[in-house]
């Protein structure tokens, strides 16, 4: 068999014996799907929320693992069988002890250095109180023309991309 398979490589691309393969062999149930997560290239999901309050601040939060950067919009990576939008809230809730509502996407970003995708979004407090946890020391509102140092700087560029933006002219004219 092994001859027969690195003869069928010889004078077939990979993908052709592959695709041979997958469309002559019946697998037992759950196997295809084994085999599709081993074969593909695995990469995290992070997902970022921007909150805004009735003054049109932006919602930081203040972490304690970097010192480098200790400030960011809030998020965290997806579980998996986790949704976007259930991540969002969920690491809100756990960072900060805040309720939030989920408005609308804004973006994705992909890292070329990180395997990952970036979803943002923008969303409101909606309940709870402020809480610091493990990762989590301190929350604020800043205005979006008066961020503080050590802002992470992806963060930062999002949001010097959206103070740019005509569609939130509003939230940094204060």
């Amino acid at each position: 068999m092994r001859g027969l398979v690195e003869f069928l490589m010889r004078i077939w691309p990979i993908n052709r014996v592959l695709m041979f393969v997958w469309r002559s062999f019946p697998f037992p149930k759950g196997v295809r799907s084994r085999i599709m997560r081993t074969a593909n290239d695995r990469f995290l999901v992070g997902v970022i929320v921007m909150l805004f309050d009735e003054q049109d601040r932006i919602f930081l939060v203040r972490n304690t693992y970097d010192p480098r950067y200790a400030w960011s919009l809030p998020g965290g990576w997806m579980g998996r069988h986790e949704q976007p939008d259930e991540c969002i809230r969920r690491e809100v809730m756990e960072e900060t002890g805040f309720e939030i509502e989920v408005d609308r996407l804004l973006a994705t970003r992909a890292h070329h250095r990180l395997p990952s995708v970036d979803i943002l979004y923008q969303g409101r407090i909606t309940g709870g109180e402020f809480r610091s946890s493990a990762e989590i020391r301190e929350a604020r509102y800043f205005r979006l023309h008066e961020l503080p140092d050590g802002l992470m700087p992806a963060h930062r560029r999002m949001l010097e991309k959206l103070h740019r933006s005509a569609e939130f002219a509003g939230k940094v004219a204060n």
